[in-house]
């Protein structure tokens, strides 16, 4: 819900690349809550880069003035709340299929988007529909919220949340493409330049997890060789 009101006043390309940090509070996250190993100097350098570009972008769109300090607050809302469920999933030892993860969280978020509605505007102003927002509705309804959350809750079984989080390294890059193709929004030099920093923070946090990740499974094996021995 905070995405969807954030999109009121920032544009889609600057909602994808701050979600994109994602990864990195899962890491911070998963560090109090699941007891997961503290920052590496090279994740501490990936975050202190990312944060770098954070500020240069969210300066440049403040610096414009306008209620754009609302929307940056909402998507990060949005993106920390967003973290918090992947890390909590994770631990919960339970085996269940993700259709009805998606399922039972759907039953849950309905009713409360219902209320959200009468309380924010509770008007159904059919003689605005166009037919591009209806289409975009469909599509959320169905890829947005079914397939999405049907196959994240699949992967978020077989992987690490930090991991799974990484999925928002490459849709920025999609989103902002688009957006300003389809929606005409604007790319400044600013944010170019702060959301190439921000790519290049998740990119080397992304990259210490690939190599540990191996530095791990190559000590696995040893060991395993070893006691086979």
């Amino acid at each position: 819900m905070c995405s969807y009101l954030a999109a009121q006043y920032i544009g889609s390309g600057l909602m994808s690349l701050l979600f994109g940090l994602s990864p990195i509070v899962s890491g911070l996250l998963a560090q109090r809550i699941l007891g997961e190993s503290k920052f590496s100097a090279v994740r501490v350098s990936a975050l202190a880069i990312a944060l770098i570009g954070l500020t240069i972008v969210c300066w440049d769109k403040l610096s414009l003035g306008g209620q754009a300090a609302t929307g940056i607050g909402l998507i990060l809302t949005a993106m920390v709340i967003f973290s918090t469920s992947g890390v909590m999933i994770k631990s919960i030892t339970i085996n269940i299929h993700p259709l009805a993860t998606t399922l039972g969280a759907l039953y849950f978020c309905i009713p409360l988007f219902f209320i959200a509605w009468l309380v924010f505007d509770g008007e159904l102003n059919v003689a605005q529909w166009s037919q591009q927002s209806v289409m975009a509705i469909v599509y959320l309804g169905i890829f947005g919220s079914l397939i999405n959350y049907i196959a994240y809750f699949f992967i978020l079984q077989k992987l690490s949340p930090t991991t799974v989080a990484l999925i928002a390294l490459i849709t920025p890059i999609f989103a902002i493409t688009l957006g300003a193709q389809l929606n005409h929004e604007l790319i400044s030099q600013q944010m170019t330049i702060g959301g190439s920093l921000v790519l290049l923070g998740l990119g080397l946090y992304q990259l210490d997890s690939v190599t540990n990740q191996s530095r791990w499974i190559n000590l696995r094996r040893l060991l395993t060789y070893g006691k086979n021995r």
